[in-house]
């Protein structure tokens, strides 16, 4: 990770993060930027970075449904 090794490049580096996963996620909603913001300002902090890191994580996943935090269901092993 670029936040605890580089702290002077991590601002420029999360920015351009943002920027990407915005032009692949065309329906984010600003409740989500605001989200990720957050957590890419918590990430370069040690006392925060592992829960950013595990939002981070959810948000990067492939996921069904309009907003890019909706985590799909697991499915039972009945198949239901």
């Amino acid at each position: 990770m670029v936040a605890p090794k580089r702290p002077q490049r991590y601002s420029p580096f999360a920015a351009r993060w943002l920027c990407l996963y915005l032009e692949e996620h065309e329906k984010a909603t600003l409740e989500d930027v605001e989200l990720l913001v957050s957590s890419l300002r918590a990430l370069a902090t040690p006392k925060d970075h592992v829960s950013a890191l595990a939002i981070l994580s959810k948000v990067i996943r492939p996921r069904c449904g309009d907003s890019p935090f909706v985590v799909p269901k697991a499915r039972s092993r009945t198949g239901e």
